[in-house]
């Protein structure tokens, strides 16, 4: 990457930032595109370095960081992916357009970060936009499938952990916003899977941060935990979740604390807000005023 992905806090919103409506209107099936080039070569990189490692005569320790980019903006997917999704069957967000005072503070900046105002979503465009993060999803899937038959093929899968996990989610039209750049759940929750020799099959329901992943390897490893933020999700993970976010969209540092249920939004710039997702999963009801909280 070069500058353009370097925040410019002084900028007017919309002015410096990389993504607006174009990728949205501009969904659809595509042959090729830059960020297909990029996984595909990933892709092919990984596997080489599978079928090169297990020609090796000595048995050391290996760690792999395969990092697609998919899914993804723009919402494109060749035909293949595509065609596994009927269109009509694409639902529409569950949490329509807010207006007015159900928008907060950081909300207004991102409508106008994206320059989401100066353009009305179709419910079909929205549909077309989603159907292509859905075959985006499907395409990794197949990728990592084939990754995961390599280490068949190579009797490694008896010895290997495998970890998928993103950095972000997409809005998709939740709430009338879209891509990232904000913590409510559809951008923030990612998904974060494990498997292999030594990991438990279940579901965690207490909220985790991509922060454990570090205490997490050296915990699989065997060494010594290194001073740093996070528990290892091997053992009794009881910590809240912290995140900050320091992008375009914001004119200050902006927080989130998770805890259990509750979720806290803040920033010196903002009123803050607070979300009992236990009983308000779509996030509409601010709790930071109630004295109760």
């Amino acid at each position: 990457s070069d500058f353009a992905w370097t925040p410019d806090w002084t900028a007017a919103p919309g002015e410096t930032t990389f993504q607006n409506m174009d990728n949205i209107f501009s969904a659809g099936p595509c042959t090729r595109s830059m960020q297909l080039d990029y996984d595909e070569d990933v892709a092919y990189q990984a596997e080489r370095w599978l079928f090169d490692t297990a020609r090796r005569d000595d048995d050391a320790p290996w760690m792999l960081t395969v990092s697609f980019t998919h899914p993804h903006d723009p919402y494109q997917a060749t035909a293949e992916f595509w065609d596994k999704y009927d269109h009509d069957d694409i639902h529409l967000p569950r949490v329509g357009k807010l207006e007015g005072d159900d928008l907060d503070a950081h909300s207004q900046r991102l409508r106008q970060h994206y320059s989401l105002d100066d353009h009305d979503v179709s419910p079909d465009a929205m549909r077309k936009m989603r159907h292509g993060y859905y075959a985006a999803i499907s395409y990794i899937d197949a990728k990592v499938d084939r990754l995961l038959q390599v280490l068949d093929d190579c009797d490694q899968t008896q010895n290997t952990i495998v970890m998928f996990t993103s950095d972000h989610g997409d809005m998709m039209g939740e709430r009338g916003l879209f891509y990232k750049k904000c913590f409510f759940e559809w951008a923030s929750r990612v998904p974060l899977i494990m498997a292999g020799p030594g990991v438990e099959s279940g579901i965690v329901d207490r909220p985790v941060s991509l922060v454990d992943i570090l205490p997490t390897l050296c915990d699989i490893a065997d060494v010594p935990p290194l001073a740093c933020d996070g528990q290892s999700l091997l053992g009794d993970h009881t910590a809240p979740v912290f995140a900050e976010m320091l992008s375009e969209g914001v004119t200050a540092p902006a927080f989130m604390l998770r805890d259990g249920d509750f979720k806290l939004l803040w920033s010196k710039e903002d009123p803050p807000v607070l979300y009992d997702l236990a009983r308000d999963p779509d996030e509409r009801q601010n709790l930071a005023q109630d004295p109760v909280h």
